[in-house]
């Protein structure tokens, strides 16, 4: 298996294609493809799924023993591809080769190829892949190009209305934590019933959402860019975990980059990248959640909830109580059953 030739960037005519090549059985639900590599070939499986609303979705998670290419024939209009590697890498020609580059682990990418030119995908051999695609035909699906394309860089709101091809388009860029999380998702899905088509096309959609999202803030030159490896994100993890166990006595930021063994910087900017707030708002919001069972409980009077979450000033809790739940603690207590709640929680 060496070189295949696609007419069209639909997925499943990948699937079927390369189950051609190596004389293999697609297993087929819906609109969904799931091809597995013979052990003559190597291990692994490819997974494609055709929305009818023009989005296309193709997973590869292989190990092939030989390289392979597809190669895209000119003359259709090409999709919008969004392009994600978590592990290995895979090198993308288009422009009839005058855009040529790889895409590595932890690594975006989005392009357009004009219908005039051509373009391929090589995955090498004796390499673990594991890589998603998401296509796009414009034509068919508009919703990009329908609202908030003025919060967008020009170029790519320019290669989301070209619904014919035309033009070309590169982008290739670090992805981040949502990202990858999204993408995460999209390989463990299941695909045996009717509703896991629901929550695939669900977790296509926030996949690209965060492909859009993480190409606009790396176009922004204030945007502080921060790459985190497998320790970092360790570190980060045990951050959160130190916090949540220590409400009443959380420990400085310089205490817990000590703690956790990572500089200040990284922990404040790589926190609020993977947890989506920062230390402070993720602190105020554990502290706020377990000041609220507690005032639930038995002989807990507010200024003991207070102290139990780490507010020496009662006043400054009940404050922040009202911000976060729009309410004081006092009205709190008024406006529910604690009794029952008490009742149950017993």
């Amino acid at each position: 298996m060496n070189k295949i030739t696609l007419k069209t960037f639909s997925t499943s005519e990948i699937t079927k294609k390369i189950s051609e090549i190596l004389s293999v059985e697609l297993e087929s639900v819906c609109s969904a493809n799931e091809l597995k590599i013979p052990t003559k070939h190597g291990t692994g499986k490819v997974t494609t799924i055709d929305f009818d609303n023009g989005l296309h979705l193709a997973l590869f998670d292989f190990k092939l023993k030989d390289s392979f290419t597809l190669n895209f024939l000119k003359g259709n209009a090409y999709p919008l591809n969004f392009m994600f590697c978590s592990k290995g890498a895979i090198i993308h020609k288009l422009c009839d080769d005058a855009i040529h580059y790889q895409l590595e682990t932890m690594r975006s990418s989005i392009t357009s190829c004009p219908c005039e030119a051509t373009q391929s995908l090589t995955f090498p051999g004796e390499q673990h892949v594991t890589a998603a695609m998401i296509s796009v035909d414009r034509k068919v699906y508009t919703e990009l190009s329908k609202c908030h394309g003025d919060e967008l860089p020009k170029a790519f709101t320019d290669a989301i209305n070209d619904q014919e091809s035309e033009q070309a388009f590169f982008y290739q860029g670090n992805a981040d934590y949502q990202l990858t999380k999204a993408v995460k998702a999209l390989f463990n899905l299941d695909l045996t019933g009717l509703e896991d088509f629901v929550f695939a096309e669900s977790a296509l959609f926030e996949g690209l959402g965060h492909f859009i999202r993480n190409y606009k803030e790396n176009q922004n030159p204030e945007r502080f860019r921060i790459a985190l490896n497998k320790y970092d994100l360790d570190s980060l993890t045990h951050a959160k975990t130190i916090l949540v166990g220590n409400l009443n006595n959380a420990p400085t930021i310089p205490e817990l980059a000590k703690l956790v063994g990572i500089n200040q910087q990284k922990l404040k900017k790589g926190f609020k990248n993977v947890f989506g707030k920062t230390i402070n708002q993720f602190l105020i919001q554990k502290r706020m959640e377990a000041a609220k069972i507690l005032l639930t409980q038995d002989g807990s009077s507010i200024r003991d909830v207070a102290t139990q979450v780490g507010y020496s000033n009662q006043s400054h809790f009940s404050s922040k109580f009202r911000e976060h739940f729009g309410m004081l603690p006092k009205d709190f207590i008024k406006s529910v059953d604690v009794s029952q709640l008490r009742a149950e929680m017993n």
